[in-house]
């Protein structure tokens, strides 16, 4: 009999890579229903000139066109409008929104009187509060407004090419890693389990900060010498803040799939780093750069501006240069070269 029925909150384009993956996986386990479903906020797009509704394309084309062209779907991959109606159906519920939206979400099933689920985020954020001035890790935010025990999953893999070969990902959760591995290991994912939660979530989300001034030191055509040390000092600071987060974080955990490999594939290809590189030879802006993306949301610079305020109402943003440079970039208080003066400090 089929027990767990898997639900995703996010249709954007890891979303429907990771639900795309994880639907096919389904079929081949008999712990987990047939059927994974997808909760979509449903917008209009340009198709050959005409306006359609993704969620009727994709229902009709079994492809989304907008996040994720060119790959097919499964049948067996629902994707519906109703918030609720995923919620009510489903026993394990991802997440994989745009982090600035997910408080919103949360509100909206703390309001539905959901049964307790088993939740994981693949989300790659945090959420500053102004009020406290503390930076929460969104599985903490998940686990105190609804109440759930809440896991995360990272790791090196790039949305478009995950139906295409073999990736890794690395599961924190000190409750559900064994039925979570379960669901995520198939042929194209392959997971390791740890109970050092902060730091697979951390990295997850500092990867992007550090891949847009490695993106930036490729556009400003700097030597290759120079682009991985950004990236190694990078990963330095991405290490000494997960220890301010936690101070029980285990410094190995970078060695895993959610530390410098995730790190090192956003550098090379991920779209932070392409902004950083196209901050520095188009002389672009972040909202011109997410409007040429077709309104997908850069993760990296606003968890930037989150990191920062944290380290300023602790006076400690002189001790992180190469994140605070990234900041003054990205915000317009410095210009794309200053990228070395992280090398002066």
């Amino acid at each position: 009999m089929k027990l767990h029925r898997v639900g995703i909150v996010g249709s954007g384009s890891f979303g429907t890579a990771i639900a795309n993956v994880l639907a096919r996986g389904a079929l081949k386990k008999a712990a987990f229903d047939d059927t994974v479903k997808v909760w979509i906020f449903d917008e209009s797009v340009d198709v050959d000139g005409n306006a359609v509704m993704l969620s009727e394309y994709i229902k009709e084309k079994k492809e989304n066109v907008k996040y994720l062209p060119n790959v097919e779907l499964p049948e067996n991959l629902l994707f519906i409008k109703d918030l609720k109606k995923v919620a009510d159906t489903s026993d394990i519920l991802i997440f994989v929104v745009p982090h600035q939206f997910i408080e919103r979400i949360v509100q909206q099933l703390r309001n539905m009187s959901l049964k307790r689920k088993i939740a994981c985020s693949l989300m790659k954020g945090t959420l500053f509060s102004e009020e406290t001035s503390e930076l929460v890790l969104i599985s903490n935010y998940i686990e105190r407004e609804l109440g759930w025990s809440c896991s995360v999953a990272m790791g090196a893999n790039i949305a478009t090419e995950m139906h295409r070969s073999v990736c890794e990902m690395t599961i924190g959760s000190k409750e559900d890693g064994d039925v979570l591995k379960r669901l995520f290991d198939t042929p194209q994912i392959k997971t390791t389990v740890v109970k050092d939660k902060a730091s697979v979530e951390m990295y997850g989300a500092l990867k992007n900060i550090v891949a847009i001034g490695y993106g930036m030191a490729y556009g400003l055509n700097l030597s290759i010498n120079t682009q991985v040390s950004i990236m190694r000092w990078g990963m330095l600071e991405m290490m000494r803040f997960v220890r301010i987060i936690d101070a029980s974080a285990d410094f190995g955990t970078i060695l895993e799939s959610c530390g410098v490999a995730d790190l090192m594939v956003s550098c090379i290809t991920g779209r932070n780093a392409k902004c950083g590189e196209r901050m520095a030879r188009e002389n672009l802006t972040i909202e011109e750069i997410e409007k040429d993306m077709g309104g997908q949301k850069l993760q990296g610079t606003l968890c930037v501006y989150e990191v920062m305020m944290y380290l300023r109402k602790k006076n400690m943003e002189d001790d992180f240069p190469v994140f605070r440079t990234i900041y003054n970039i990205c915000y317009g208080k410095a210009k794309c070269n200053e990228i070395l003066s992280v090398f002066n400090e």
